[in-house]
């Protein structure tokens, strides 16, 4: 059975009830999505930018946060965002050693549904 909200189309089909009762409301919390990472090849001293290309289709995206745990940092946010592009410049720690580490990106949306992915940042040492 659908029921019509005011001016909304039945096409549109937002508002229907189930056959065992259940009502469901204009649709549950769609996570934001992942469009596509930037991975990290950053010797120690170097600066280097990594990154994440994500979007919200029912709503948007309040925070992303990168866990830099790995690299003696702490959980910071981007430094550079635009558009749906969120990137973090920084410097490696120039003690870092050589070898690759998964940095934990979060990413919330305005419903506070949160997306999780990692980012690859490889340390490697400059030949000399």
């Amino acid at each position: 059975m659908l029921l019509l909200a005011a001016g909304i189309a039945a096409a549109d089909n937002v508002y229907s009830q189930e056959d065992v009762g259940t009502t469901m409301g204009w649709g549950e919390n769609v996570a934001p999505r992942i469009d596509g990472i930037t991975p990290g090849w950053i010797p120690p001293g170097e600066t280097g930018v990594i990154g994440v290309r994500a979007h919200d289709s029912d709503g948007m995206i309040i925070s992303v946060t990168f866990d830099m745990s790995a690299f003696d940092m702490g959980i910071v946010p981007p430094n550079q965002v635009s558009g749906n592009n969120f990137n973090l410049e920084f410097t490696m720690p120039e003690d870092a050693s050589a070898g690759t580490r998964l940095v934990e990106v979060n990413i919330t949306d305005d419903d506070d549904a949160v997306t999780t992915t990692y980012i690859p940042v490889t340390v490697w040492l400059a030949r000399m």
